[in-house]
């Protein structure tokens, strides 16, 4: 018997999983529950909304500078107006 190996290839998107996970946190920081772990869903929700900020960078940076390796050690802020000034 032969062994069948599919591969299929598929992007991922890491921005969208960030996103989603600050979110979540963000939903599950309600002040008006006066918790001591609100505090820390917000600052999950800021980190995780950074890193998504960066990896969106990225994403579309790949795709659109052709020496995009050479910002690989910018800043997120530098990268997003790399990409901006791009895109016009």
């Amino acid at each position: 018997m032969r062994k069948l190996e599919v591969k299929r290839e598929r992007r991922f998107l890491p921005h969208l999983v960030l996103l989603n996970a600050a979110y979540t946190f963000l939903k599950d920081a309600d002040p008006e529950a006066k918790r001591p772990r609100a505090s820390h869903c917000e600052l999950a929700a800021i980190t995780f909304s950074a890193l998504a900020l960066e990896a969106l960078a990225n994403a579309y940076g790949e795709r659109l500078i052709t020496d995009w390796e050479d910002f690989e050690s910018a800043s997120p802020i530098a990268k997003l107006r790399v990409v901006c000034v791009h895109l016009k």
